[in-house]
């Protein structure tokens, strides 16, 4: 199974991502679940220049099914991430050089509007000291109280049951 909507759609929200700043170089990656089987890009894809190549197909073990690139280096997350949060099929980690900045000076993002309330709620950030997530259980343990969870230093990683822009 090619699932060719399914990569046209992570295709699309990689290159949102880049066209509004979010990204830095060739970091971030995406990931959604469908059944058995997970629709990851692949290590060192450009989320803003995505090509269909570029979104492997793998099973929830991390085996590659379709494709010829290796996954993303943060598969280990992705695959416990949608082992965990199953009714959120989608998973976005990116390194918003914004968001980087902000919390390297702060803690937590308050929301202040009714807007920043409904969709952010508060945002931690969590302490990351390698280019990887080596610890997924503190990722695992923030996301349990807010879809949003920042990695200090590093970025964003955000889960849902669809792609949705605010």
């Amino acid at each position: 199974m090619s699932y060719e909507q399914e990569k046209e759609e992570i295709i699309f929200w990689g290159g949102q991502l880049h066209q509004r700043g979010l990204l830095c170089g060739s970091s971030g990656n995406i990931s959604k679940c469908i059944n058995d089987k997970i629709l990851i890009t692949a290590h060192n894809a450009y989320l803003g220049f995505l090509e269909k190549e570029d979104i492997l197909v793998i099973d929830k073990e991390g085996n590659v099914l379709e494709g010829s690139k290796e996954p993303t280096s943060e598969l280990a997350l992705h695959l416990v991430i949608h082992k965990t949060f199953k009714e959120k099929p989608i998973v976005i980690h990116a390194h918003s050089p914004w968001t980087v900045y902000y919390f390297h000076y702060f803690d937590t993002l308050t929301p202040i509007t009714f807007e920043e309330k409904i969709y952010l709620g508060n945002i931690i950030a969590i302490p990351q000291t390698t280019p990887t997530v080596t610890d997924v259980s503190s990722v695992i343990s923030a996301l349990e109280n807010n879809d949003i969870v920042v990695l200090k230093n590093h970025g964003v990683v955000a889960i849902g049951k669809e792609f949705v822009s605010v």
